[in-house]
C-alpha cells in the first residue's frame, strides 16, 4: 500500500477548524508527435519516473468533447509512491524535477495535449490545538487538473487560466480549476454545507476521475489506495 492506513498519521492544523494541507502529485504530459525530441535527449534519473519518445498513447483515444488525442507522445511522467509523511513538499518536488529535467520547462501549457494532466494529494498535518474533533477533520483529497491550455481562449470552464495582476510588481497567475476528486476519511456533514447538492457534485467529480484514469489506461497508485478506503 502506498499510504500506510492510521488515524494517528493524519494531523490537521487550524485554530478554527480549517485544515493546513500538505499536497503532492503525480503528472501526466503529452505533446504532439513532431516536439518530442526532448525525450530522446533526457535519461532516466529518478525512480518512478518515466520519460520517452517511444510510449505512443493508444491512438483514438477521445476525451469528454471528442477531441482524438491519437498521434501523441508520452513524454514525462511522474507517480509518487511512498507513504505521505516520506514525501517532499509539491513545491519542492517541482523544484527537484525541474532541476534534474531543465528542458521540461521549455514546456509551454499551450503546446501539451489536451490529455495532459496533474494529480496532487492533499494530506493534513496536524491541528492546534488539538480537541475531540481531531478525527472529524483528517479527510484526504486527491483533486485532478488539466496542464493544456487553448490558444485562442479556454475551451472549457475546467481548463487552465491566467489571471494578470492589477499591481505592476505582481507576476499573473495560472488557476488549474479542478475536474476530479478522489477523498480519504471524507465526512459529507463537515464538508458538504449544502448538503446534497455539494455531495452530488462530489460523486460526479470522483466519477470524471475514474473516467479518466480509465480513459488513459492509468494505474495510478494514490487513486488506488482512496478507492480501496
Amino acid at each position: 500500500q502506498p499510504i500506510q492506513d492510521s488515524d494517528s498519521d493524519f494531523r490537521d492544523s487550524s485554530s478554527d477548524g480549517s485544515s493546513d494541507c500538505e499536497p503532492e502529485r503525480g503528472s501526466n504530459v503529452l505533446r504532439e508527435t513532431r516536439n518530442h525530441y526532448m525525450a530522446s535527449e533526457m535519461s532516466l534519473r529518478m525512480d518512478r519516473l518515466s520519460m520517452g519518445d517511444q510510449q505512443i498513447l493508444q491512438e483514438d483515444l477521445s476525451s469528454d468533447e471528442g477531441e482524438l488525442v491519437n498521434s501523441s507522445c508520452l513524454i514525462f511522467e511522474y507517480f509518487e509512491r511512498d507513504p505521505p509523511y516520506s514525501r517532499e513538499p509539491l513545491a519542492d518536488k517541482i523544484a527537484d524535477l525541474a532541476f534534474q529535467f531543465p528542458e521540461l520547462k521549455t514546456l509551454k501549457s499551450c503546446d501539451l495535449l489536451s490529455s495532459s494532466w496533474i494529480s496532487v494529494a492533499w494530506y493534513p498535518i496536524y491541528r492546534i490545538p488539538t480537541g475531540p474533533t481531531l478525527k472529524d477533520l483528517d479527510a484526504c483529497f486527491l483533486t485532478y487538473h488539466y496542464l493544456h491550455t487553448p490558444i485562442g481562449g479556454g475551451e472549457s470552464a475546467q481548463a487552465p487560466f491566467i489571471t494578470c495582476p492589477n499591481d505592476m510588481d505582481d507576476v499573473p497567475k495560472m488557476s488549474l480549476p479542478v475536474f476530479g476528486l478522489a477523498s480519504y476519511k471524507f465526512k459529507g456533514s463537515l464538508w458538504t454545507p449544502n448538503g446534497t447538492t455539494d455531495c452530488h457534485l462530489v460523486n460526479n467529480l470522483f466519477q470524471a476521475a475514474d473516467n479518466w484514469l480509465r480513459l488513459l489506461h492509468v494505474n495510478q497508485p494514490d487513486f488506488t489506495f482512496f478507492c480501496r478506503r
